[in-house]
């Protein structure tokens, strides 16, 4: 379980390690702990936390649009637009990624950001796509009509 001082120990240490972050009251972060769902702090230790925030910390690019401890959830949560989906659960590679916690263990990308269609024939997926059909329309231009050239004659 998720302790009150071990939540307050990691966002304190988080927002004063931070050069540009802004430092939370003691009030901010008890009203956070509170707020967290009781699953959440149910289903992860201290251990856990303090694993994801040293994965905060070896972040080189950590989302700036989620609190403080969201950015921290990320790395223990299935995320959903980069943000934890507490429904979704635990990574389920999460003891894998704690046991090389020396490591910078990414987020990973949904299918669909590494470019798989998915079944929904998108144009961006697609060979022949409307993309792919622009270019090889008749007169060699994407818009397929008289364009005039550089030197002002039109070109086919």
């Amino acid at each position: 379980m998720l302790t009150a001082s071990t939540f307050a120990a990691v966002l304190t240490a988080a927002t004063e390690l931070d050069p540009y972050g802004k430092k939370l009251s003691k009030e901010t972060i008890s009203m956070a702990y509170l707020t967290l769902a009781d699953e959440v702090k149910q289903q992860i230790t201290d251990e856990m936390f303090i694993y994801a925030f040293k994965q905060h910390r070896m972040d080189p690019a950590p989302d700036k649009d989620l609190s403080i401890e969201q950015q921290i959830l990320q790395h223990l949560y299935r995320c959903e637009n980069g943000a934890p989906n507490f429904r979704w659960g635990l990574r389920k590679d999460l003891p894998a990624r704690m046991s090389a916690s020396n490591t910078f263990h990414g987020q990973t990308k949904s299918p669909y950001e590494l470019g798989e269609d998915l079944g929904r024939n998108e144009p961006r997926f697609a060979p022949g796509g409307v993309l792919a059909q622009l270019a090889a329309l008749p007169g060699g231009n994407a818009l397929g009509s008289d364009v005039p050239g550089r030197d002002g004659a039109l070109e086919r």
